[in-house]
This record gives structure tokens, C-alpha cells and sequence, in this order.
């Protein structure tokens, strides 16, 4: 349906995943994007994927996503960046271009605001508690010569401003940054998505104290992950 009134473009296979512009959550210049805008993406990103599906002609991995989010306690989100520099620098593949670290995070945020990171995983998985995170890759099986790409790098995002603490929630900074995935994600592979499982922890990754399901009713072509 609609938002606001607005004609959904149609979409092929062939269009672009690339949002304009893409998410600036947590660098100097920040924007605020209210759900419409940013479902309005999401809606047209999965069916740009669902008309790729049809074709069979590309590589369709199935992909979980998690996004981890820590609210800044006390001065804790430090504890939770230093926790995630080492997860990130552990992380290997040919693939990556340079090592990732939280090197670019800022050293504190704001009391009461949170950091969180989207995390592509294995399908049904409902938690990263203590976890390393791997990169997902794809072997292309396209007329282009056969090599493995990068589906998705980490992508993070904190509350960087106080005013920020009103215009917006961890979970549309989530849901704006799986679009922003989206929009990075290679021409050669058209992957099937779990919704995201939003998932609040400890400064020290070890303990999870809330989860959810953001699914938001829109098409996501794999079931949502079940919670034990």
C-alpha cells in the first residue's frame, strides 16, 4: 500500500538497490528518517530481490540478520566498543578490503544512548551473545569469472547527538541500516532474507537482556528466527 498517498515505482530485476541518499547514522553530519520513509526503501529493496528471484539466474544465499545494540550506561558503550575493535579485527577473509577495527567509533556517546552493529549470520540464528562474526561470502556462478564477494560488511551506528535520543529508536536506526546493506549489496548475487532480530547486551557481548523480531509485515522471503 502506498505512503502517504505516494505511487510505488514498479520494479524489475534489473533496478537498482542503491537508496539516495544512503544512511549517515553516526557520522558528523546526521540526518533523521522517520519508518515511512525507511519502510518505503525496505518495501522496494525486497521486491527489487523477489523480481531477482524469479529470474533463477542468480546466486540466492540465505542470510540471517542480528543487529546487537548496547545503550550507554554509565560510560559502559566503551567497554562494548573495545569489545567489538577486537571481534571486528579477528575477523579474516580475502575478500575484505583492509582490516576492519571500531577504530572510527567514537570513544563515548551520550548517557542513555545505545551503539549497535548489523551482523549478516546463518539463517535461524537468533542471537550473537559472545559470538565472533564471520563475513558472509557467495561463490558468483555468473558468465563472469568465477570468485567469492563480500555479501555484507558489519555496518555500525550510534547515537552520536542528545537530540537524537528523541528523533529516532534503535530500531529504525537497525531497520536504516539493513537497507543501507541492501543498497551495497553485489549485482551478481540476490540474497533471501530473515527479518532482523534486534537484540540488546551487556557491555561485554556475554548476556543478552532483550530480543525481538523487527519484521515490520513486510515480505521477507525466509521465516523469522525462533527464540529458545
Amino acid at each position: 500500500m502506498p505512503l502517504f498517498g505516494r505511487r510505488e515505482q514498479s520494479v524489475t530485476a534489473h533496478t537498482t538497490l542503491r537508496t539516495n541518499p544512503e544512511s549517515t547514522w553516526g557520522r558528523e553530519k546526521r540526518r533523521t528518517r522517520g519508518r515511512a520513509a525507511i519502510e518505503r526503501d525496505l518495501r522496494r529493496q525486497l521486491a527489487i530481490l523477489a523480481a531477482r528471484h524469479e529470474t533463477g539466474e542468480l546466486d540466492e544465499p540465505e542470510l540471517g540478520l542480528v543487529v546487537q545494540a548496547h545503550r550507554n550506561i554509565a560510560g559502559s558503550y566503551a567497554a562494548w566498543r573495545s569489545c567489538w575493535d577486537r571481534r571486528l579485527r579477528q575477523i579474516k577473509s580475502p575478500s575484505a578490503s583492509g582490516a576492519l577495527s571500531a577504530d572510527r567509533w567514537p570513544d563515548q556517546i551520550v548517557e542513555n544512548g545505545w551503539g549497535l552493529i548489523l551482523l549478516c549470520v546463518p539463517p535461524g540464528t537468533s542471537s550473537m551473545v559472545d559470538r565472533a562474526p564471520r563475513l558472509k561470502t557467495a561463490a558468483t556462478s555468473t558468465r563472469r569469472a568465477r570468485r567469492d564477494v563480500v555479501l555484507a560488511m558489519p555496518l555500525a551506528a550510534r547515537t552520536t547527538a542528545p537530540a537524537m535520543l528523541h528523533q529516532t529508536t534503535a530500531e529504525l536506526m537497525g531497520m536504516d541500516l539493513v537497507s543501507t546493506m541492501l543498497g551495497r549489496t553485489p549485482d551478481l548475487v540476490a540474497p533471501r532474507l530473515a527479518p532482523p532480530v534486534l537484540e540488546w547486551v551487556t557491555a561485554d557481548g556475554r548476556r543478552a537482556l532483550d530480543r525481538e523480531v523487527i519484521s515490520w509485515g513486510l515480505p521477507w522471503p525466509l521465516p523469522a528466527p525462533q527464540f529458545g
